[in-house]
């Protein structure tokens, strides 16, 4: 029975935001929330509120989920377990996570969900992001491959670039064309007069180093 009422009492010691979480909720805020390259890192806010009203005595621990399966906390995507702290110079129920914050790498709209550790099915869903791709890292194809034209025909090229996080996007407009002696290109289409097999080589305009090629037989 002594065990009992000193278990009560000491329940009753506890801070109420690490005991019940009924009417908590949060306001996600993603600085920068538009559209954002793949890969950048961008600062989230996270408020507390409880049934809907600021609460500056929460001391809960938070966790982060995210649309992107690519990001996650394992790989700096996104912020590790925190617990808000109060007192001067502390939380008081907002935390700034800038470290570097919420790093989205997959293409499309995405967001990130926060919750308390106590209850994680309950989630607040943050400012939504539109995710672009990266910086071109290689080139994923040039079509169309090994092509046969006539002479004095012509072919159009195209090329889908590649960034590190494995999206890919028409890169046509970003790349210079060019081949061999004895035919042209002109922008993305190239064609000689010429019978022949020629080499066609596509090249990021920023990068010369990124590059790629494919046959032309002129007939």
């Amino acid at each position: 029975f002594a065990d009992a009422i000193i278990g009560v009492l000491l329940v009753g010691l506890l801070p109420t935001s690490a005991v019940a979480t009924t009417g908590l909720s949060f306001t996600v805020t993603i600085s920068g929330a538009g559209m954002t390259a793949g890969g950048t890192a961008l600062p989230v806010t996270v408020s507390a509120l409880m049934d809907g009203e600021a609460y500056p005595a929460y001391i809960g621990t938070v966790t982060f989920t995210s649309s992107d399966p690519l990001a996650t906390n394992l790989n700096g995507g996104l912020p590790v377990d925190y617990t808000f702290t109060v007192g001067d110079g502390n939380d008081n129920g907002a935390h700034v996570f800038d470290a570097p914050g919420v790093k989205f790498e997959t293409a499309g709209d995405q967001f990130v969900d926060v919750a308390d550790t106590l209850d994680p099915t309950n989630l607040s869903e943050s400012t939504h992001v539109t995710v672009t791709h990266g910086a071109l890292a290689s080139f994923a194809s040039i079509a169309p491959p090994d092509a046969t034209i006539a002479a004095g025909a012509s072919d159009a090229y195209t090329v889908m670039g590649l960034d590190t996080y494995g999206n890919t996007w028409d890169a046509t407009s970003t790349t210079d064309f060019s081949v061999g002696a004895g035919a042209t290109c002109t922008d993305n289409s190239c064609t000689s007069t010429t019978v022949g097999g020629y080499t066609v080589t596509a090249t990021d305009h920023v990068n010369p180093l990124v590059h790629v090629s494919t046959g032309l037989t002129v007939t």
